[in-house]
């Protein structure tokens, strides 16, 4: 039994974004053997990318990198919520965080009150 390291890019090549998406949520960072029966796949990929799968590596154990399991950080889901205006004690609310967290990861994204409205202000400017 051959072992074969497949990257994301070349697995989305083959059997498309939304299959690899869903087959390294399942797998992610784990070798897998691909047999002639595709029942171990067929219901998490599809039988079309599950019998692609197969064709292509039949017999071969899979090892799947691990770059789907890794969630966004709780800092990264401030900065969203901040570029999409939320105010900081929505912000607490929604992800149970400090407001005192909030105010450094904005100061630190330059995304406090004053700057936030400096930016509106720039961009409405610009529309007009």
């Amino acid at each position: 039994m051959a072992s074969i390291w497949i990257s994301r890019p070349d697995l989305e090549d083959l059997i498309g974004v939304d299959a690899t998406q869903k087959l390294l949520t399942a797998f992610p960072g784990r070798s897998v053997y691909v047999a002639r029966r595709l029942d171990k796949f067929t219901h998490i990929i599809g039988h079309v990318a599950a019998e692609i799968l197969q064709a292509e590596f039949v017999g071969c154990e899979l090892m799947l990198p691990s770059a789907a399991a890794k969630p966004t950080t709780l800092k990264a889901r401030i900065i969203e919520r901040l570029e999409q205006g939320q105010t900081y004690g929505e912000i607490v609310a929604e992800l149970r965080c400090t407001y005192r967290h909030i105010c450094g990861v904005a100061a630190d994204a330059k995304l406090n009150p004053k700057e936030r409205a400096r930016k509106a202000r720039r961009e409405a400017e610009r529309e007009a």
